[in-house]
C-alpha cells in the first residue's frame, strides 16, 4: 500500500482563550510543512476501533490511519493544538506528536516512538495461544513488570488530567511498550483525540474499554471515563483474562491472586461501586500512589519465579510453594518515651506507632531503599538495596549502601555501626530485628525496621 503526500503547505495559528493563555504561559506558533512524501506501509502494528497503527518501509516513523467511521469527528486543527500544547505542558516525550499529515486516499499522520515498537495489547491473555500461564507469564513479562507498566501510564495519564486535558480514547492496542520483557517504558501512540476539558464534543467510544456513561451518549468523555477504562486495564492485565465490563463482579475481582488487597479495593471502587456512580471511581493519581506502593508487597516464588503479592501462609499460585524466611521492611518512628522504672520515670528511646509498611522480603527479592523513606524532605535517590541472603541454614540480611551514602545499623540501641560498604548480619533467631537509620540512635528520626514479625493480614 502506497500513501501520497501532496506538496502543500499546512499552517496553523490559533490564539489562546484568556484564561488558558493566563495559566500556561506559553504563546505558540502551529505551523507544520508536509513535504512530497510517499510511505509504505510495511505491516500493521494494532487497531483500536477509532484508527490502526502501521509501521512503514524505510522510515523509523510510525503510521496512525484514521478510521473511516471517524473521520468526520475528526480536527486535525483541533489535534494539533491540543497535542503540542499538552506536550509543552507536561514535558513528556511518551506522545505520539505528528510528524506529517496524510490527506488521501485516508485521514491520519505519522510520528515516531525511540524505545517503545509493540502495542501493550500483544501481552494481553487471549494472545496466549500456544503457551501454558506460566510460560506465557515468561515470555511477556512476570506480574511485576504488567504493575510497572501499568503504574507508567497512570503517571502519565495523571500529568495529562492535571492540566485539564482527556484521552479519551484509551486502549491497549494505543500504548506502545518495548519488546524487552524487562522493560516498563510506555508510548501513548494515539493522540488524535486528546481534548482540553472545556471543549465541547461528541463521545468517543474505543469498544469495551469505553465507561459506560461514554457509550451510551449519556455524556462526554471526561477524566472519570479515562479512570474507568484504566480499571479495567488493570484488570485484564493483572487477572489474566479478557473483559466483559458489565459482567465483572466483586468475586472476581477478589479471585484473582495475582492482584494485592490494596489494588483490588481500588477495582471495586472502579468498576463495582463506580459503574454506576462516577463520582465514587479513584483518580489517576490515587491509582498511581496505590500501584507504587503495592510493587514493595510482591515477592518471587523461590520454586518457579512467579511474581504475587505475600499474605501469611498464601501459597504461590502457579506451584502452590509456599514461601518462608520472609520479612517485612517497615517505618517506624523512633523517639523518647516514658517509662516507669525502679519507681521513677524515665525518658527512654523507643520505637513509636505501627508500621508503616513498605515491602516484603525474601531471598528472591532485592529491594531498593529512596532517601524519603527516612526523611520526607529528601528526594527518590537510592541510599541502599537490601535483600536476604541464605547459608548454612542461617538467614543474613544484606545491606549494601548505594550513591555514597552511610547508614547507622542496629541490631539494638547500644549495637550500632556504621555502615558505607556491603555488609551481611546474620539473624539468629526469629525475632531478631535489624534498624537502619541516617542518623545515631540518640535522636529522634524515622528508622527502617527489619524483622519477620512484620504486619501480615
Amino acid at each position: 500500500i502506497s500513501v501520497f503526500y501532496p506538496n502543500w503547505l499546512i499552517i496553523r495559528k490559533f490564539y489562546l482563550n484568556l484564561h488558558l493563555l493566563k495559566e500556561t504561559k506559553i504563546s505558540m506558533n502551529q505551523s507544520r510543512k508536509t513535504n512530497e512524501n510517499a510511505y509504505i506501509v510495511k505491516s500493521l502494528i494494532s487497531g483500536d476501533g477509532c484508527g490502526s497503527l502501521y509501521t512503514l518501509e524505510g522510515t523509523d516513523s510510525i503510521l496512525r490511519k484514521i478510521d473511516d467511521s471517524f473521520r468526520n469527528k475528526y480536527s486535525s486543527e483541533k489535534f494539533l493544538k491540543n497535542v503540542d500544547l499538552l506536550s509543552s505542558l507536561i514535558g513528556e516525550k511518551n506522545l505520539a506528536i505528528p510528524t506529517d499529515f496524510v490527506k488521501g486516499p485516508f485521514v491520519g499522520y505519522t510520528f515516531q516512538s525511540e524505545v517503545c515498537d509493540m502495542p501493550l495489547s500483544d501481552i494481553l491473555v487471549y494472545n496466549n495461544k500456544e503457551y501454558s500461564h506460566l510460560n506465557w507469564m515468561r515470555k511477556t513479562g512476570n506480574v511485576l513488570r504488567r504493575i510497572k507498566i501499568l503504574l507508567r501510564i497512570s503517571e502519565l495519564l495523571a500529568k495529562i488530567h492535571l492540566k485539564g486535558f482527556v484521552i479519551c480514547n484509551f486502549s491497549p492496542s494505543n500504548f506502545l511498550i518495548n519488546k524487552d520483557d524487562y522493560s516498563s517504558e510506555v508510548f501513548l501512540a494515539s493522540t488524535e483525540w486528546i481534548c482540553y476539558k472545556a471543549e465541547t464534543m461528541r463521545p468517543i467510544c474505543v469498544n469495551k474499554y469505553t465507561a459506560p456513561e461514554v457509550a451510551s451518549d449519556f455524556i462526554t468523555n471526561t477524566y472519570s471515563s479515562d479512570c474507568y477504562s484504566f480499571a479495567l486495564l488493570v484488570y485484564e492485565l493483572l487477572c489474566f483474562h479478557s473483559i466483559a465490563p458489565s459482567a465483572i463482579t466483586t468475586d472476581d475481582i477478589n479471585a484473582c491472586q495475582y492482584i494485592a488487597p490494596e489494588i483490588q479495593q481500588m477495582l471495586i471502587s472502579s468498576l463495582i461501586k463506580g459503574r454506576e456512580n462516577i463520582n465514587i471511581r479513584p483518580a489517576m493519581d490515587e491509582w498511581r500512589n496505590c500501584l507504587e506502593k503495592c510493587l514493595s508487597k510482591y515477592i518471587l516464588c523461590p520454586n518457579c519465579g512467579t511474581a504475587y503479592p505475600y499474605l501469611k501462609g498464601r501459597s504461590c499460585p502457579e506451584c502452590k510453594t509456599v514461601s518462608t524466611h520472609v520479612y517485612t521492611l517497615a517505618i517506624r518512628y523512633w523517639n523518647k518515651v516514658e517509662e516507669f522504672k525502679n519507681g521513677d520515670i524515665q525518658l527512654v528511646m523507643d520505637l513509636m506507632g505501627e508500621n508503616e509498611y513498605k515491602a516484603v522480603l525474601n531471598p528472591s527479592t532485592l529491594q531498593s531503599i529512596p532517601e524519603k523513606w527516612l526523611y520526607e524532605n529528601l528526594s527518590d535517590k537510592e541510599i541502599a538495596t537490601i535483600s536476604i541472603l541464605q547459608y548454612n541454614g542461617f538467614d543474613f540480611i544484606h545491606i549494601d549502601p548505594t550513591n555514597g551514602s552511610s547508614l547507622y545499623i542496629s541490631l539494638n540501641p547500644n549495637q550500632t555501626v556504621v555502615v558505607d560498604h556491603e555488609i551481611n548480619i546474620r539473624l539468629r533467631k526469629s525475632d531478631d530485628i535489624i534498624m537502619i537509620s541516617l542518623n545515631d540512635l540518640s535522636i529522634s528520626q524515622n528508622v527502617i525496621v527489619i524483622d519477620k514479625n512484620g504486619l501480615f493480614n
